[in-house]
Formats: C-alpha cells, sequence, structure tokens
C-alpha cells in the first residue's frame, strides 16, 4: 500500500507517510506492550492468538465449498472438489 503511493505523491508528502509508519510502529508496539504488562500474556500466548486467526487451507476449503451458490465460475469449484477428495 506504502509502495504504491509513493509513486502517486510528490517528495512533499513523503513526510506524512514516514510519520503514518511511525505511528502504525509505536501503536503495535503499545498493544504488545499492554498485553503482555496489563493481560500478563507470554509471548507463546500471542504466538497462539496470531495462529488461531491464520487461515488454513482445511478453512478455505470450506468457505470455498459453502459459498458454492455464489461462485461465478464452476471451474473453481470442480478444482475444490477434486482437492477435497484427494
Amino acid at each position: 500500500m506504502i509502495s504504491v503511493s509513493r509513486g502517486k505523491f510528490n517528495s512533499k508528502s513523503q513526510l506524512g507517510f514516514r510519520l503514518i509508519k511511525g505511528m502504525i510502529f509505536l501503536t503495535s508496539v503499545l498493544i504488545l506492550v499492554i498485553l503482555i504488562a496489563v493481560l500478563r500474556m507470554t509471548v507463546q500466548d500471542i504466538f497462539i492468538c496470531i495462529l488461531a486467526f491464520a487461515p488454513t487451507g482445511w478453512g478455505m476449503l470450506q468457505v470455498n465449498y459453502l459459498s458454492t451458490a455464489n461462485l461465478l465460475n464452476e471451474n473453481s469449484y470442480e478444482t475444490t472438489s477434486s482437492t477435497k477428495r484427494g
């Protein structure tokens, strides 16, 4: 996202982009510190929480299978069905 926007805007707005990137970084570090300090979470707990939201192959197959009525291309359903059987 940031690399695309660099080409569109001039160098005067680069300072704004760097400030936004810095604020995003500081916010994420602050959230991690709050999780560790206040809620007494360990690094392992945070890693497990990240894995809980990561999509898996089985989950993507299930979403594709359940949304077959909304698919515009029937070839993707056939590919998913053949992958599911194999």
